[in-house]
């Protein structure tokens, strides 16, 4: 008899020494409903549209000089048409080179924004999860199933939106 006890003492303290405070939150609700990241999504479809329009203003000149070359091709002499067509490729060369640093820069503000994003909601995770004692945070999509009181989503948003 006293070995039972012992045995289902040990498999009790075993169990509770074990168990882990597991939560789950839904990070594609959290993108979609947070001030912070529709703040940043915003901007950059703001930045990013505006860079499109600039692009393509100064692609429709240089398309614009490209199709007035070539119908000046049979009026103008042949060495006025290659020194035009050198300055038109210099001009296309120069608009591709501004065009890749634009594009780089605005990937790189863009990596920039959402890395603040994700650092935000890690600092909020992290005190989140000291605040209530959890050892572990799962994104939604990872679990088959669980209680939805392991759901920490709206709190955790209440928090980001804070």
């Amino acid at each position: 008899m006293k070995k039972i006890i012992i045995i289902l003492f040990i498999l009790i303290f075993n169990s509770y020494s074990y168990s882990n405070e597991i939560k789950f939150i839904d990070l594609q609700f959290l993108l979609n409903n947070s001030k912070l990241y529709q703040s940043i999504d915003s901007s950059l479809i703001e930045a990013n549209n505006k860079i499109k329009a600039e692009l393509q203003l100064k692609e429709s000149k240089i398309k614009k000089k490209e199709n007035e070359l070539i119908s000046k091709r049979k009026i103008i002499s042949e060495e006025e048409f290659n020194k035009e067509v050198l300055a038109l490729n210099k001009e296309l060369k120069n608009y591709n080179d501004e065009r890749s640093n634009i594009l780089n820069d605005f990937n790189l503000k863009k990596e920039n924004e959402y890395k603040k994003f994700y650092n935000k909601l890690n600092q909020v995770l992290i005190e989140y999860s000291k605040k209530e004692n959890l050892d572990i945070i799962i994104d939604k999509k990872y679990i088959l199933i669980s209680r939805s009181d392991d759901d920490i989503t709206k709190s955790v948003l209440k928090l980001m939106n804070n």
